[in-house]
């Protein structure tokens, strides 16, 4: 199992209906084949995990084998504010990073559009043209 092969397409995100979690819905790729549907309604739920329409897979064996992959890695130090925790890596976890990410990616590509963004000593200002 090779994690590089795993990706999220077609991130569909729902900011004024995300209270706890991100709502959202995504397809999962694995070696850019559609493994999944991820999807979550945005109110601190798991993720629900569907089987793709297109799904080439043997779709159960699959995702054992990638709930195993993440249940082998080291579990991983968080601090949120004054909480300090640690959790195991799972394919929710990584799925939630991935929309984060998109949601920064495309916030960048918007601002860029009409500003000048600088990175001084670890801090963004933001300048128009």
């Amino acid at each position: 199992m090779n994690i590089e092969k795993l990706e999220l397409r077609k991130i569909k995100v729902s900011k004024f209906a995300s209270e706890e979690t991100y709502c959202f819905q995504s397809d999962l790729y694995f070696d850019d084949q559609p493994l999944a549907i991820v999807k979550n309604d945005g109110r601190g739920g798991e993720d629900r995990i569907e089987k793709h329409p297109k799904c080439k897979f043997d779709f159960w064996e699959k995702m054992r084998e990638i709930e195993k992959y993440f249940s082998k890695l080291d579990e991983e130090n968080v601090t949120l504010g004054d909480y300090k925790f640690t959790i195991q890596p799972s394919l929710e976890i990584w799925t939630s990073d991935q929309v984060s990410n998109d949601l920064i990616h495309k916030e960048l590509k918007r601002k860029l559009k009409r500003k000048l963004l600088l990175l001084i000593d670890g801090k963004v200002y933001e300048q128009k043209f």
